[in-house]
């Protein structure tokens, strides 16, 4: 018989510890016909409130509206508290006013321990909500196995009243940021490219500041360098606005990284651990490669050779694959992978004598030979 009736007290203790607050759960207090305020616990369908000068669930339905959880007004430390929640995901609730000013606030608070609570939200009742209905909703998002939430009126004129209030467990879905599509390239010239940044998944507590940076602040420049988001903005995109930075060298079209990283000592801890995220914006060069003949052989005696010496001016190596020199009726085209270094020339030998060693008088071995005989009329390059 004693092993029965442990094993029936086990199962109850079983069924009590597995219920959880942190189930998604409404309350509309529409069993509660208490027409007095109170400060002691109350509770409402199995579930353990606390208050201060509150309660009176009738008084609403005198001024035509559904029953609610009502705190009095100019009362120090008014307030209703939630029975303890396992995780906190959102709080939802509507609430009106009683006699008293559209100016009048409420304070949304969390606590871990029931004791200590710090305010996540100070929320301004507003006109609409004289005696009528308003929606109010915070993504608390706290991991915590005990939390408690607290809807305070503080020395408030008006009565506050709630009805509907609503809890959701916490998401486990992992914070983290996100970089749109790059409206295009930018240019040396100035133009500029926008692209927006968004949290994801998961609303802060507190404040989430992101640091932009570029790769490289001679070709792109990244405004504003720095976004906050808040609670209630957080997954509001912000635009950002890339800039070309011109510069005097020939360097091609880049391509510049942008990143997006958390600033730990400013941001809700939920997001330290949020890896930084890149986007790449190309900045379209607008110098025109210098490259010039510096140096021409031609029409000399049978003694001698004749060629082309080309020099890079540009500042920086220049790809001239598929750049074609014309002499005469002949065209050479120089062949893809052909890159002259800044500061480097390139020769093209367009005519020999035959006699083994290219310019006797100075001898070399040209970068391309086997040419026709240069025609001084008629060549160009481009």
């Amino acid at each position: 018989m004693k092993q029965k009736n442990f094993l029936k007290i086990a199962f109850c203790f079983l069924l009590i510890s597995s219920f959880s607050y942190g189930q998604d759960w409404t309350e509309d207090f529409e069993t509660q016909t208490s027409g007095s305020y109170g400060t002691s616990s109350i509770t409402i369908n199995n579930r353990d409130w606390t208050r201060n000068f509150a309660g009176n669930f009738d008084y609403p339905v005198t001024k035509g509206i559904s029953r609610g959880f009502t705190i009095n007004d100019d009362k120090p430390n008014g307030h209703i508290t939630t029975p303890v929640l396992n995780t906190c995901g959102t709080v939802s609730f509507k609430y009106a006013y009683i006699n008293g000013s559209s100016a009048n606030v409420f304070q949304l608070q969390i606590s871990t321990d029931g004791t200590n609570f710090s305010t996540l939200d100070t929320h301004t009742l507003g006109a609409s909500a004289n005696e009528n209905y308003i929606n109010y909703s915070y993504d608390v998002n706290n991991l915590s196995s005990t939390v408690f939430i607290r809807i305070l009126s503080d020395n408030q004129n008006a009565h506050l009243v709630i009805d509907d209030f609503s809890v959701t467990s916490y998401s486990t879905t992992a914070a983290g940021i996100s970089l749109g599509s790059v409206s295009g390239n930018t240019n040396e010239s100035g133009t500029t490219a926008t692209f927006t940044a968004v949290l994801l998944n998961v609303a802060p507590t507190t404040d989430v500041v992101l640091n932009i940076s570029s790769g490289d602040n001679g070709e792109v420049t990244i405004s504003p360098s720095t976004l906050t988001f808040t609670n209630s903005d957080w997954d509001t995109p912000q635009t950002l606005t890339a800039t070309g930075i011109d510069d005097a060298i020939t360097d091609g079209d880049i391509d510049v990284t942008i990143t997006a990283s958390v600033v730990d000592a400013s941001s809700d801890d939920t997001y330290d651990s949020v890896d930084d995220v890149t986007t790449t914006v190309t900045n379209e060069d607008d110098d025109l490669p210098q490259i010039m003949i510096s140096e021409i052989m031609y029409n000399s005696p049978d003694v001698d050779d004749e060629w082309i010496e080309i020099y890079n001016g540009s500042g920086a190596d220049v790809d001239i694959s598929g750049w074609k020199i014309i002499y005469g009726n002949e065209t050479f085209t120089f062949p893809a992978l052909t890159t002259i270094t800044d500061g480097d020339y390139i020769t093209i030998a367009v005519g020999s004598n035959g006699d083994g060693t290219f310019n006797n008088d100075s001898p070399f071995e040209p970068d391309f030979n086997n040419l026709d005989v240069l025609y001084a009329c008629c060549w160009r390059h481009y």
